[in-house]
């Protein structure tokens, strides 16, 4: 019999125009739905923006991996972006691995996503 997922701890917090996402645990696909809610949830709120602190996050598979992607991709829909911050060496191995550090983790990044993001919309809606 598999071992149940410990579960994991997310408090979030405002500070300026961004809300900051702090999880606590392992990331998967137990627990990834938890962190997709918790991050809609803090785009709902955020003028700007989330952060994602992942300094406690000692695993996160596919996943979590898709929940946090999902999230840049809600943000930047809303002109907003997603950053991770503080993420470990197991969490900053699968971001490297699968060439999403830099979207994800870089605040140059995210803020050229946006631009691109809403000059394609401006572009879509031009006649």
């Amino acid at each position: 019999m598999a071992e149940p997922t410990p579960p994991i701890h997310i408090t979030t917090h405002a500070r300026g125009g961004r809300v900051t996402v702090v999880v606590a645990g392992e990331i998967d696909l137990d627990t990834a739905p938890q962190l997709q809610h918790a991050i809609t949830n803090a785009l709902r709120r955020s003028p700007s923006g989330v952060d994602v602190d992942l300094d406690r996050v000692p695993f996160c598979d596919c996943t979590g991996l898709n929940a946090l992607l999902d999230g840049r991709r809600c943000a930047l829909g809303q002109g907003k972006t997603l950053v991770v911050r503080n993420a470990g060496a197991a969490v900053t191995r699968l971001l490297a691995l699968t060439r999403t550090l830099g979207p994800l983790t870089s605040p140059a990044d995210a803020s050229s996503a946006v631009v691109r993001q809403r000059t394609l919309a401006a572009a879509i809606s031009s006649p």
